[in-house]
């Protein structure tokens, strides 16, 4: 498939409007539906779109700190804190958890651990590992790239008064901050409709059954990737609505056919597997904004061999080179199919992906046990 030629930057001043229409770029497709659609399009919703999240906090932190280049002790000080989340996924003792630390790695310093604790903190789900629910906050506010650097250190500013937010005082957040009550609104408004208020812990709840209807389908034709967008906005009457819905189809849809461009249709078909893209590549290489594609990308579901999958899941905050060979050796080393394939063999097909690595480095990973597990 060829690479995209439309480098068309998008910019924005923060403002109300601009808040609005992000706002709608982030929303599952099933959040728009059920916000817009009318009571009697409602009942007919399919009941076999039902997704049930199978995947545990837990798995997920433990995969990602695998794919991290670090020390034996290193490691284990973010597998502690793993161990130690409440339920809502937040390290909310940091005082006993570092006084636990402190025992077990007795010639670890004070600011060592601090140091880890900002790496736990770039994983997924964004706020993991947060000290609170205004650091959970402050952290997305931190990774939402946005050109208006003000408004940002707002937000920033505004968190930290959460007191005042928790009373409602709009007035005294705006006095102590020397900005007009508008401003501190908008910041607000920004805040609990552009930032994930959802634990995660409770995003990966067992029992807990999420609706959804997916955004696009992926099929394979003719040995080549097909995607086919879902989203159909007729239940939407707001003529203004609809205008940003339609942007939001088409950079989705930019997304969608410049990460398949990347895929090698003969992996697929063989392991099912797909390489991840960082987002910052996509919004260099689309000329979008960074915030733009976190918001696209967040919420939305594909559906890809008639498996239902999460859109962010493919799409990276960052990842290195070294992290895509383990990801990728440890989706082949788990495949019966290449399992036992020379190593000479698994360098062909790294090659194929676009990964150069020695003969030697293949066996060193096969041979290492803890990306041969599951």
């Amino acid at each position: 498939m060829p690479r995209l030629q439309t480098r068309t930057r998008l910019t924005f001043k923060v403002t109300r409007r601009y808040l609005e229409k992000i706002n709608l770029f982030s929303q599952s497709y099933y959040q728009l539906y059920q916000k817009y659609a009318n009571q009697s399009s409602k009942s007919q919703f399919n009941s076999n779109s039902a997704y049930v999240s199978e995947i545990n906090l837990e798995t997920m932190l433990l995969d990602q700190i695998e794919m991290l280049s670090l020390r034996d002790d290193e490691r284990k000080v973010l597998e502690y804190f793993v161990n130690d989340l409440d339920s809502s996924g937040l390290l909310s003792d940091w005082k006993k958890t570092k006084q636990s630390l402190f025992k077990l790695f007795p010639d670890m310093a004070d600011r060592k651990i601090t140091d880890l604790l900002k790496v736990f903190q770039t994983l997924e789900p964004e706020g993991v590992g947060a000290r609170s629910v205004s650091e959970f906050l402050i952290i997305q506010v931190k990774n939402f790239e946005m050109e208006d650097t003000d408004f940002k250190q707002l937000c920033l500013d505004v968190l930290q008064k959460e007191n005042e937010i928790m009373g409602g005082h709009i007035s005294a957040i705006a006095t102590e901050l020397d900005r007009p009550e508008e401003d501190i609104v908008d910041a607000l408004y920004f805040i609990r409709n552009n930032l994930n208020n959802t634990l995660p812990g409770k995003l990966y709840a067992s029992n807990k059954t999420r609706f959804t209807i997916p955004s696009a389908e992926i099929m394979v034709v003719n040995n080549l990737f097909d995607i086919q967008l879902l989203e159909d906005y007729s239940f939407v009457n707001d003529a203004e609505i609809l205008k940003d819905l339609m942007e939001r189809r088409s950079i989705l849809e930019k997304i969608l056919t410049y990460f398949f461009s990347l895929q090698n249709i003969e992996l697929y078909n063989s392991l099912e597997f797909l390489m991840p893209v960082t987002q910052k590549q996509v919004a260099e290489e689309l000329g979008l904004s960074y915030s733009f594609v976190n918001r696209v990308v967040n919420k939305k579901y594909i559906i890809i061999n008639n498996k239902t999958l999460l859109l962010r899941n493919l799409f990276q905050r960052s990842i290195n080179k070294s992290q895509q060979t383990v990801f990728f050796l440890k989706h082949l080393f788990s495949t019966p199919a290449y399992r036992d394939k020379p190593d000479i063999e698994i360098q062909k097909i790294l090659l194929q992906q676009g990964i150069n690595i020695a003969r030697r480095t293949v066996n060193y990973y096969r041979n290492k046990p803890n990306v041969l597990s599951d």
